[in-house]
């Protein structure tokens, strides 16, 4: 899931009416400065029951948990599991260093 900096209110109202038992995984990333650091992960842990953590590179994907990007940070995943990646203005350097 994604919203800007607004999203953080309407993501609250939705995580408070997911049941806590739910066998599905979410990976939100709001559009935040990259230099403030973040407590979204516990702002959405007050909202739910679920796990909910601030996500980080390589970790397993785990039903029943909330990953929360790092501020600048983009979510992935593969067969590995959950992985941060650059932002848009580093994907953008990275093209265009390629050029």
């Amino acid at each position: 899931m994604g919203a800007s900096a607004g999203g953080v209110q309407a993501l609250t109202a939705l995580f408070l009416r997911i049941p806590a038992d739910t066998r599905a995984t979410f990976l939100v990333v709001l559009h935040v400065p990259p230099y403030e650091p973040s407590t979204l992960h516990v702002v959405f842990s007050r909202a739910t029951r679920m796990r909910v953590v601030a996500a980080m590179d390589g970790v397993p994907q785990e039903v029943g948990t909330v990953y929360v990007a790092s501020p600048g940070r983009h979510l992935m995943v593969d067969d590995r599991g959950v992985s941060l990646a650059g932002g848009l203005a580093r994907i953008a350097m990275a093209f265009w260093c390629r050029l």
